[in-house]
């Protein structure tokens, strides 16, 4: 299970954990949208060329995407753009987030919010 990262305010990688050389500006001006697993991606889905994403300890993006089932958690409107980029890349094969932030993604998509499948739960 993972997570991704948006390059707002709201991010705690942004606020504290970037590395004094790097800002969210840089980032943003080498097309990065946000990251999953260190790894900072563009709109596509495709790794940056940033040097950042040569000093991430973890697997690339190459090998996330051989794993059969990824699954993301994350939700809100400012990690719109970066769960769309995970999806456009087939990154992730779940995605656990709320109705607002899927709509808004399938809309970057263009998919429309036609293609969300609610499910609910009886409570017994």
């Amino acid at each position: 299970m993972l997570s991704v990262g948006d390059l707002s305010q709201r991010s705690l990688l942004i606020r504290y954990g970037l590395p004094a050389d790097v800002s969210a500006a840089n980032l943003k001006k080498a097309g990065a949208v946000g990251d999953i697993i260190g790894q900072f991606l563009d709109a596509e889905g495709r790794p940056i060329r940033h040097p950042l994403n040569q000093r991430v300890l973890a697997p690339g993006v190459t090998e996330l995407s051989r794993i059969p089932t990824v699954v993301v958690a994350s939700g809100g409107a400012n990690k719109t753009a970066i769960i769309a980029a995970v999806l456009r890349a087939r990154l992730a094969s779940v995605l656990i987030c709320d109705q607002n932030t899927a709509g808004a993604a399938l809309r970057v998509l263009g998919r429309g919010e036609t293609s969300i499948t609610k499910r609910t739960r009886s409570r017994g």
